[in-house]
């Protein structure tokens, strides 16, 4: 056999057997640290731990308020990476920064005594007495609770949410001087309940650090407030006192805007 046939030959059978010459060594495994694909299932989202936050500016509006924030469980992509072209990769990649959580949020309100209080209370006071119809319904000399619930989105430390409320207070017999800047009115003994239900859209930047949480957040919205007022008595000054033997109740209901400013301090659970 020429030098020129044994060369068709082996040329011959490596076309039919390319596996011949280097035994079981293919070429996926000569470039596998190249294109091995890393399934994206083995990568999840940033898991962040739950954590609680106190609001110490609703003080000053006679509410105790304390929320409780729960991140989601991390979600998973199944897609493997070398199945992504370039823009399906800026998207998982996006749905992967972007972390839920659920905030359910608790307050207590609590009346204070307006003859002691900061001016900015009495004046709040005296613009619901003088220039509202649901007169003597001051929210600061309510009692009740409230309950709100928000679904919130996360980019980064940046934060947005829709939130619902639900609040309901109810006010103590106590007496009530209706009168405008230029006229005296009707002294008044009345009591009260309200029930306000409120949507709200906020957004905010919150950080942790150390265990420590600090949320900055503003958020407007609205509030529809369902109230009753009962009256056991009442005194003109140009009449006699007029008692009530069954108290004269009056439904009251208002629709009003509401902002929300204000920051949580807390720590991680």
């Amino acid at each position: 056999m020429n030098q020129r046939a044994a060369i068709y030959i082996l040329s011959l059978f490596l076309l039919l057997n390319p596996d011949g010459l280097f035994g079981q060594l293919k070429a996926d495994d000569l470039f596998s640290p190249l294109t091995t694909s890393v399934p994206m299932n083995q990568i999840d989202s940033t898991k962040r731990r739950d954590n609680i936050k106190f609001d110490p500016l609703k003080i000053f509006f006679n509410e105790v308020n304390v929320s409780y924030e729960h991140f989601n469980n991390s979600k998973w992509i199944k897609s493997p990476a070398s199945d992504l072209t370039g823009i399906d990769s800026i998207i998982y990649k996006r749905k992967m920064e972007i972390v839920s959580s659920m905030n359910y949020i608790f307050g207590f309100i609590f009346p204070s005594d307006i003859e002691q209080a900061f001016q900015y209370k009495q004046d709040i006071h005296d613009y619901c007495i003088n220039h509202l119809d649901d007169v003597g319904l001051s929210p600061f000399i309510n009692w009740g609770g409230s309950f709100s619930f928000a679904f919130r989105r996360y980019r980064n430390s940046f934060h947005y949410e829709p939130q619902l409320l639900e609040k309901f207070v109810f006010y103590p017999k106590t007496y009530v001087n209706d009168k405008s800047e230029n006229e005296d009115g009707v002294l008044r003994l009345q009591s009260g309940h309200a029930n306000v239900l409120g949507i709200g859209y906020s957004i905010g930047w919150q950080k942790v650090y150390k265990g420590f949480v600090a949320d900055l957040f503003f958020g407007v919205g609205g509030r529809l407030r369902l109230a009753k007022r009962k009256i056991y008595e009442e005194q003109n000054y140009m009449g006699p006192n007029v008692i009530f033997e069954d108290p004269k109740t009056e439904n009251l209901s208002r629709l009003y805007p509401s902002l929300d400013l204000g920051i949580r301090l807390g720590f991680n659970l």
